[in-house]
């Protein structure tokens, strides 16, 4: 199974994780599943992201680690098509908009898989997860 097809699998598993019959089956709060869904949501568009820059750089395996990137290093980098990060290298495909993006929904987990325990904001956040990933892989597959 190629990268993009997991990611997409990923993608499939948070909306699964997300439904009521879900909730209710393993009578867990929403609440208490949104750092779940949100790591899920992420790992699907860096999946999808990964594959389609191996489409694009002959360089690039898939077995090679990329990072995921900050925000002060895509500032600071200038479409370095050899940097260890994913959303940095993507940036010579994709407006850097898109990347950003990318960051972005990966700080949001991170937040939540070490620092966050208000459960309240997660449920905002998952929603905003939602829409960031589901834009993102939009946008990542009609890369061509």
């Amino acid at each position: 199974m190629g990268l993009i097809k997991k990611g997409e699998r990923n993608l499939e598993i948070a909306k699964i994780l997300d439904t009521q019959e879900f909730l209710k089956m393993s009578n867990l709060q929403k609440e208490h599943l949104c750092s779940t869904i949100i790591n899920r949501l992420y790992y699907g568009v860096y999946l999808i992201g990964k594959g389609k820059l191996l489409q694009k750089d002959s360089t690039l395996k898939e077995e090679d680690f990329l990072g995921h990137g900050t925000l002060n290093q895509i500032n600071n980098q200038n479409l370095n098509p050899n940097s260890k990060h994913l959303w940095i290298r993507l940036m010579q495909y994709y407006p850097r908009a898109i990347c950003v993006r990318g960051v972005k929904l990966r700080e949001i987990r991170e937040m939540y898989d070490y620092r966050s325990d208000d459960m309240n904001k997660a449920l905002q956040d998952l929603q905003s997860a939602k829409n960031i990933a589901q834009y993102l892989a939009k946008q990542l597959k009609e890369l061509q």
